[in-house]
C-alpha cells in the first residue's frame, strides 16, 4: 500500500494549556518522553522542545509538579545565590531531606520577596524561582527545620496569600 501525501493536510495546533499538561505528564516519576508523546500523538522531538521551552520559562509561567508531590518549606531564610548543587546540599545536610526523591523543596530569601524550589522530576533537578515585585511570601516563624505543605497550600503561598489560614469569600447560610 502506498500513501500519497499532498501537503494540504492541516497541521495540528496545540494550545499552551495542552502543552503544559502533556509536559507535566512527561515529567512525572517513571514517565518516558516517548511513551507520553505516543499517547498524545506528538512527536518525541516536539515534546522535548516543549520541555526545553518550559524549563527556560518561555512556554508558560510555571509547570506544576504532580499533585501527589510532598512539599517542604525550609524554615528561616536561605542565601538564594545558591544554585542546584548548593540547595541540594542544604536540603540533604541541614533539612535531612533527599533532594532526589521527587519531593519539592522550597527556600525563601532574607527579604522574603524571592523563593526558589528544587524538584527532582525523575530525569534531573528542576529549579524554579518566583519573585514578587510588591509584597512578601508568608513563611513559618521557626528558624530551622522544614514544614510540610499540601500542593493546595503551595498554590496559595505562590499567589501571595497566607496559606496558614486562608479566608473564605463566602459562607453558606442554611444547611440542606
Amino acid at each position: 500500500m502506498i500513501e500519497i501525501i499532498t501537503g494540504r493536510e492541516r497541521r495540528r495546533r496545540w494550545g499552551v494549556t495542552e502543552q503544559l499538561r502533556i509536559v507535566a505528564e512527561s515529567q512525572e516519576s517513571g514517565a518516558r518522553v516517548c511513551d507520553v508523546a505516543a499517547r498524545h500523538d506528538v512527536s518525541p522531538s516536539l515534546l522535548r522542545g516543549w520541555r526545553r521551552l518550559a524549563r527556560d520559562g518561555r512556554l508558560a509561567r510555571m509547570i506544576a509538579p504532580p499533585s501527589n508531590v510532598h512539599v517542604w518549606l525550609a524554615c528561616g531564610h536561605t542565601d538564594l545565590r545558591r544554585g542546584f548543587d548548593g540547595l541540594a546540599s542544604l536540603a540533604q545536610n541541614h533539612l535531612g531531606k533527599d533532594p532526589f526523591s521527587g519531593q519539592l523543596l522550597v527556600f525563601r530569601g532574607r527579604r522574603g520577596d524571592l523563593i526558589k524550589a528544587l524538584w527532582w522530576d525523575g530525569q534531573g533537578l528542576c529549579l524554579f524561582a518566583r519573585r514578587f515585585e510588591k509584597g512578601r511570601f508568608v513563611w513559618p516563624q521557626a528558624k530551622d527545620g522544614a514544614v510540610f505543605l499540601t500542593p493546595a497550600q503551595l498554590s496559595t503561598l505562590l499567589e501571595g496569600i497566607d496559606w496558614r489560614a486562608p479566608a473564605r469569600t463566602w459562607r453558606p447560610d442554611l444547611a440542606g
